[in-house]
């Protein structure tokens, strides 16, 4: 699975601040310090949640540019840490979600990394999302049931790798087995995010409360000790 969460800093204070934030929330958190590495991993992985140290950071303030122009990426919520060179309206205007400002406290970070995550989406704050692999069938325009292997699952949707692209704007009628039962799940979804490795996330537009139930008691059953 992708780290849920990506920090550009080369401030070490902010880097200690926002790992103590990741570990409260329970997102994983990887620390890129050089913008032109992290603009690497943003147009090839998916984050769900980007934080950039604009100021302090060389081009640092390109990266909410390239982050929204990132097929993987453009849906992620991108928080912008200020300290004084940048104004916050131009911050938002460049792409930023959110935008707080330096000295960064662990407890402020905290605070920024939950709103950031309630920014994100249900799925992402109170379902997880329990990685496995089982064949999903999805069909599209005049395509039936095509083959393709799932990443994760989770309530509000599924990851899959894809062995051939589909447009972003194709309406995905979804099925697969549920691990280790005999329920058959039917959905229709949408792409929110692809990768340059195939893998896409997609969410539940359409699911029936009877098949919303089964997969709650299965994501249950797979988390109990």
């Amino acid at each position: 699975m992708h780290e849920d969460s990506i920090l550009v800093s080369e401030d070490s204070e902010v880097q200690t601040a926002f790992a103590y934030a990741a570990r409260q929330s329970g997102m994983s958190l990887r620390i890129c310090e050089a913008a032109d590495a992290a603009s690497t991993l943003l147009r090839s992985e998916h984050f769900d949640v980007i934080t950039v140290d604009c100021d302090d950071t060389y081009c640092g303030a390109g990266l909410l540019k390239s982050a929204r122009e990132s097929r993987a990426n453009r849906r992620s919520v991108v928080l912008a840490i200020l300290n004084d060179g940048i104004a916050e309206a131009d911050a938002l205007d460049m792409g930023a979600n959110l935008v707080c400002s330096k000295p960064i406290s662990p407890q402020e970070a905290s605070r920024q990394m939950a709103a950031a995550r309630f920014l994100s989406g249900p799925d992402l704050r109170k379902h997880p999302r329990l990685p496995v692999e089982v064949p999903v069938y999805l069909s599209f325009g005049d395509v039936q049931d095509r083959q393709e292997t799932s990443t994760n699952i989770g309530i509000g949707g599924i990851g899959v790798r894809l062995a051939q692209p589909i447009d972003d704007d194709e309406v995905l009628r979804i099925r697969f087995r549920l691990p280790s039962t005999n329920i058959m799940i039917q959905a229709i979804g949408e792409i929110t995010w692809a990768d340059s490795e195939g893998r896409v996330g997609i969410r539940f537009l359409s699911v029936e409360p009877q098949i919303k139930t089964e997969i709650q008691r299965w994501v249950a059953d797979s988390l109990r000790p």
